[in-house]
């Protein structure tokens, strides 16, 4: 047993060294090729870094491949270790986020998350009414995940499946325990674009405004994503009783099982992150509706950094009745910060504008490939072709990464159509956050599909493809004309 234990960990180190070999040959002899599409050798170079790095981040790791690029790009004579770090780590996206992960760690700490999904799990609505019951749990993941991040609201999730599974006697790899646990990882996913203040849309949109210069506004930004993410979530519920079919005779009980839970009573500590919460959501909406007031001004002027950085000095300054502090800052940063995102931002802005750099010319490249594709067809037509594309090609590469490098590349085209770039970002943001097909689409994806013990494979596939599919038609055919009469 020993032996074959020993064989698989050596088995598993040659696969991690031949993986990590390609990810070194690509960032620093793809440059030797041929060139591709006249590409100078930097381009090249920086062709390489780009396929380099994403295949690492695929197959190897997120963390040293990160610090790999960066250095990589040093090499390029891009710019200093100094001045590219900066670029990588001062970033706007990159500080904004690690307060954002702060600040939702604070909420899932102070109890806020288990309440709010034991409140969606016993509502009487849901008694004998096996469909409502799946809405209501697919609404308990977006929640949770709107307010911590789509992994911690998918888990939260999946412990309140395995607990139904137990409740209603479903086995494991059940179609329908299978069908919940996909649809939990697609409202969770759909969560993080659903606000301005989520990671992913933080990054969308801010690809835009560091391209262009362009605000999209944070309260328009909101109506529009929580209608698509709703507008998702009804139709998984549809995929489920008209394509999966799964037994849900087990729900068609009239029998109460969960209503110990509606006597359950938000402690104080819940009750200040509540308040926490929604000061929060109000300071980041009301400049978008009233006039530019002395307070209000100030309010735009921290933005959503600023904001969370406020809400973390004033619980860390502030004490319970027992006299201990509502958080420890240096705890909440070392428990709530993913630092494998964190370096991926870091490593993904040099990269992008080594890719964007007049030297390297990929940028320029692209577009020339594309121009004459969409230079004879109407702009809902060319929209609608770059959403496709990148919306195909985000269930196989990562989509912050395809957000961060086509998001400013193609705003400046469809703006010289005379469309507002702000279509096509926002219809990305929907697009490129629609990844979960594959399991090299996501890390939630990956988790799920590698969730093997309650879910069945072939039903997973099932579940997503399905899914991802009608939403693409959603956003190609409903969202993007939407948009396109909005902006």
């Amino acid at each position: 047993m020993g032996v074959i234990v020993l064989t698989t960990i050596q088995n598993r180190n040659v696969v991690y060294y031949i993986h990590s070999v390609i990810v070194i040959a690509f960032m620093f002899g793809f440059r030797y090729l041929p060139s591709i599409a006249e590409l100078s050798p930097i381009g090249m170079q920086a062709l390489g870094i780009f396929l380099g790095t994403l295949y690492g981040w695929t197959f190897v790791d997120m963390m040293w491949p990160s610090l790999l690029c960066l250095l990589a790009v040093v090499l390029t004579g891009n710019g200093t270790i100094a001045s590219v770090f900066q670029a990588g780590f001062g970033a706007n996206v990159t500080t904004m986020t690690i307060f954002i992960l702060a600040l939702a760690a604070y909420f899932e700490q102070s109890g806020l998350t288990g309440w709010l999904a034991n409140w969606f799990l016993s509502r009487k609505c849901n008694v004998g009414h096996p469909w409502m019951f799946v809405f209501m749990l697919l609404l308990c993941s977006f929640v949770i995940s709107l307010f911590t991040n789509n992994l911690i609201g998918m888990i939260i999730t999946w412990n309140i499946i395995y607990h139904i599974a137990d409740v209603y006697g479903y086995e494991k790899r059940d179609k329908f325990i299978t069908y919940l646990i996909c649809g939990s990882c697609m409202s969770g996913a759909f969560a993080a674009i659903a606000v301005p203040f989520q990671m992913m849309s933080v990054i969308f949109l801010n690809s835009l405004y560091s391209a262009m210069d362009i605000f999209v506004d944070n309260l328009l930004y909101t109506v529009l994503a929580m209608l698509f993410s709703f507008t998702a979530i009804f139709a998984y519920v549809g995929i489920g009783k008209f394509i999966v079919k799964p037994n849900v005779a087990p729900l068609l009980s009239m029998e109460d099982k969960f209503s110990h839970l509606r006597r359950e009573k938000m402690d104080k500590d819940c009750k200040i992150a509540c308040f926490v919460l929604i000061t929060y959501l109000l300071a980041l909406f009301l400049p978008s509706v009233l006039p530019g007031w002395g307070w209000v001004n100030i309010l735009s002027a921290l933005g959503i950094t600023g904001m969370a950085a406020l809400c973390l000095i004033l619980l860390a300054l502030s004490k319970k009745s027992n006299g201990e502090f509502y958080i420890n800052v240096n705890q909440i940063m070392r428990s709530g910060i993913n630092w494998n995102v964190i370096i991926l931002l870091g490593a993904t802005g040099p990269m992008i504008n080594l890719l964007e750099s007049e030297e390297a010319g990929v940028i320029d490249a692209l577009l020339n490939w594309i121009m004459p594709i969409v230079s004879d067809i109407s702009s809902y037509l060319c929209i609608a072709f770059i959403v496709l594309v990148l919306g195909i090609a985000t269930q196989f590469a990562h989509n912050m990464v395809l957000g961060m490098v086509f998001i400013p590349a193609f705003a400046p085209l469809v703006m010289s159509l005379g469309v507002s770039p702000i279509v096509l970002t926002v219809a990305l943001c929907f697009a490129l956050q629609n990844a979960y097909a594959t399991p090299a689409s996501s890390t939630q994806a990956a988790i799920c599909f590698g969730n093997t013990e309650w879910v069945d494979t072939k039903e997973t596939y099932r579940c997503m493809v399905t899914t991802s599919m009608v939403n693409l038609f959603m956003i190609l055919f409903v969202f993007i004309p939407l948009l396109m009469i909005i902006f």
